[in-house]
C-alpha cells in the first residue's frame, strides 16, 4: 500500500515540471477571447501573453530591457515559454496587454494553486495545525509624473505637483522556512477606493479577502498583514470567514493597545520569556491575552505579543503583533515568524530576480558550448534543474529540452560525467 501511494505521489509530481506547467498555461492563453478587431492581430495574443508571463517569471525590470534580451536567449525564450511567433516590442506588448480584462487572468491563480495541491506541495506549507500563511500587501507595480490613463490613482505631493500609478494587494502563501512563495489573488486599487492610501489599500483588501473566501473556501489561513490592517472591519471580515491572523501594530497607531499592554505588565499580569539563539542573538517575547483592538471596538479581543531582538552589537529592534493564535512559550516563536514572514513577499522576488537573469545568460552560453560540440574537459556542461527537496529525483535535459520542476523554474549549471546519456526533447 505505501509503495503504491509513494507512486502515484511521484506521478503527481511528474505533471508540475515548467514543461507541462507551461503546456497548461498555453491552453490556457488560447481560450482567453481576443479584444482585438480588425486588422490589430499581428501578434496572437496566447504568444502576448506567454511573453509577458515569461517577462515577470524572469524578473525583467522592463518591458523595454525583456525585449532587447540577446538572440540566444531569445531563442531559450521561445522554447521554454512556447511563444510560437515573433515577441511583441515593449510598445505593442503594453499595447496589446492593456486592453486585456485582467479577469481572465486572475482566475489562473486557482486554476494553479489546484495542481500544487494535486502533488501536496500546499501540504509542505501547513504551518499551524493545517492553516497556511497568506501574507498581504500593497505593491506597486506604475508610477510616473508624465504618462498616465483614466485609471491611474492621482497622489498630490507638497510642491504642488501629481505623480500618477497603479497598484495593487497581492495574497501570496509563504512559510518562513521555505524560500518559495505562491500567489493566490490579486486585487486592483482603483481611483474609486479613494485619494488617501489608507482608505484605497483597505477598501482593496475588503474585495481581496472577499474573493479569498470564495475562491480558497476549503483553506485554511492565518492572514498576516502589516498595521494598516489591524482595524475592526478587517478583523472583524476575516473572522467572519474563520481565518486566523498575525497583524503588526505600532505604538503611534494603536495607543489603546499600549496603555493596556502597559497596565497590564504593571498589574504582573504580563507573561515574558528571554533566550539566546544559535547565533546569538537575544530574544525577548512579552504577552498578554483578551485585549480590547480600542475603546471604541470592544467587542474585538486581540492576544498581544511584543518581541525584542538584539543582536551581538547591542542593536535593539522591536516588533508588535495582535493574533488570535494562543499565545503561550511554546506558541509564541511560532506567531513571530509568521509575523515577520511578511516581508517575503517583497524580499523574495528580489532575490530572485539577478539569479534568474543570470541563470538564463548561463544557460544561453552552455547552449552556445553544446551546439558546437563537447570540449576538451573530462566534463561537459548540462542544464539541471534545482534539486527539489520534495523527494523527486532532478532530471538532466539537453538543449531545448524540457524544463523539470515548474514551481522552483530555476535552471542551473552542473557537471556531469561524459558517460551520461542525452536527453532530448520529447515532441508536445
Amino acid at each position: 500500500m505505501i509503495r503504491g501511494m509513494a507512486q502515484s505521489y511521484a506521478q503527481l509530481q511528474a505533471k508540475q515540471r515548467f514543461d507541462d506547467l507551461m503546456r497548461f498555461l498555453d491552453g490556457e492563453f488560447q481560450r482567453i477571447p481576443d479584444h482585438r478587431t480588425g486588422n490589430a492581430r499581428q501578434y496572437e495574443l496566447a504568444d502576448v501573453l506567454k511573453a509577458g508571463f515569461a517577462m515577470f517569471s524572469l524578473k525583467s525590470p522592463s518591458l523595454l530591457d525583456f525585449k532587447k534580451q540577446s538572440e540566444p536567449e531569445r531563442s531559450n525564450l521561445r522554447t521554454i515559454y512556447r511563444i510560437e511567433g515573433e515577441i511583441p516590442s515593449d510598445n505593442q506588448l503594453r499595447g496589446i496587454l492593456d486592453g486585456l480584462d485582467p479577469t481572465f487572468l486572475r482566475l489562473l491563480f486557482a486554476a494553479c494553486f489546484k495542481r500544487l495541491e494535486e502533488t501536496s506541495v500546499v501540504d509542505e506549507y501547513r504551518y499551524w495545525q493545517r492553516h497556511v500563511i497568506v501574507a498581504i500587501d500593497g505593491v506597486e507595480h506604475f508610477s510616473s509624473t508624465k504618462i498616465h490613463c483614466r485609471g491611474c490613482t492621482i497622489r498630490k505631493h507638497r510642491n504642488g505637483e501629481a505623480s500618477y500609478h497603479h497598484a495593487g494587494l497581492a495574497a501570496i502563501i509563504l512559510d518562513p522556512d521555505q524560500r518559495e512563495v505562491f500567489p493566490l489573488d490579486f486585487e486592483p486599487i482603483l481611483r474609486e477606493d479613494g485619494a488617501e492610501k489608507n482608505d484605497c489599500e483597505r477598501n482593496a483588501a475588503r474585495r481581496l479577502c472577499e474573493q479569498l473566501h470564495q475562491r480558497y473556501p476549503q483553506l485554511p489561513m492565518i492572514v498576516v498583514e502589516d498595521a494598516l490592517y489591524a482595524n475592526a472591519p478587517h478583523i472583524r471580515q476575516i473572522t467572519g470567514y474563520g481565518w486566523r491572523y498575525v497583524l503588526n501594530v505600532k505604538p503611534e497607531s494603536h495607543r489603546s493597545l499600549e496603555r493596556q499592554f502597559a497596565g497590564r505588565r504593571a498589574s504582573g499580569q504580563v507573561k515574558e520569556w528571554r533566550m539566546k539563539d544559535e547565533q546569538g542573538r537575544e530574544r525577548y517575547y512579552a504577552w498578554v491575552s483578551h485585549l480590547d483592538l480600542c475603546e471604541s471596538a470592544a467587542d474585538v479581543k486581540v492576544n498581544y505579543l511584543h518581541y525584542e531582538e538584539t543582536d551581538k552589537r547591542g542593536k535593539v529592534t522591536r516588533w508588535s503583533w495582535i493574533t488570535n493564535l494562543p499565545l503561550s512559550q511554546k506558541t509564541v516563536e511560532k506567531v513571530m515568524r509568521a509575523g515577520r514572514g511578511r516581508w517575503q513577499i517583497e524580499s523574495a522576488p528580489q532575490a530572485h530576480r539577478k539569479e534568474v537573469q543570470h541563470e538564463l545568460t548561463n544557460c544561453a552560453s552552455a547552449a552556445r558550448e553544446m551546439k558546437d560540440g563537447p570540449s576538451e574537459s573530462a566534463f561537459r556542461s548540462r542544464l539541471q534543474t534545482t534539486p527539489s527537496r520534495y523527494g523527486q529525483e532532478p532530471l538532466v535535459v539537453s538543449v531545448g529540452g524540457e524544463v523539470p520542476r515548474s514551481y522552483l523554474a530555476q535552471v542551473r549549471i552542473r557537471e556531469t560525467n561524459k558517460s551520461e546519456p542525452s536527453m532530448t526533447r520529447r515532441k508536445p
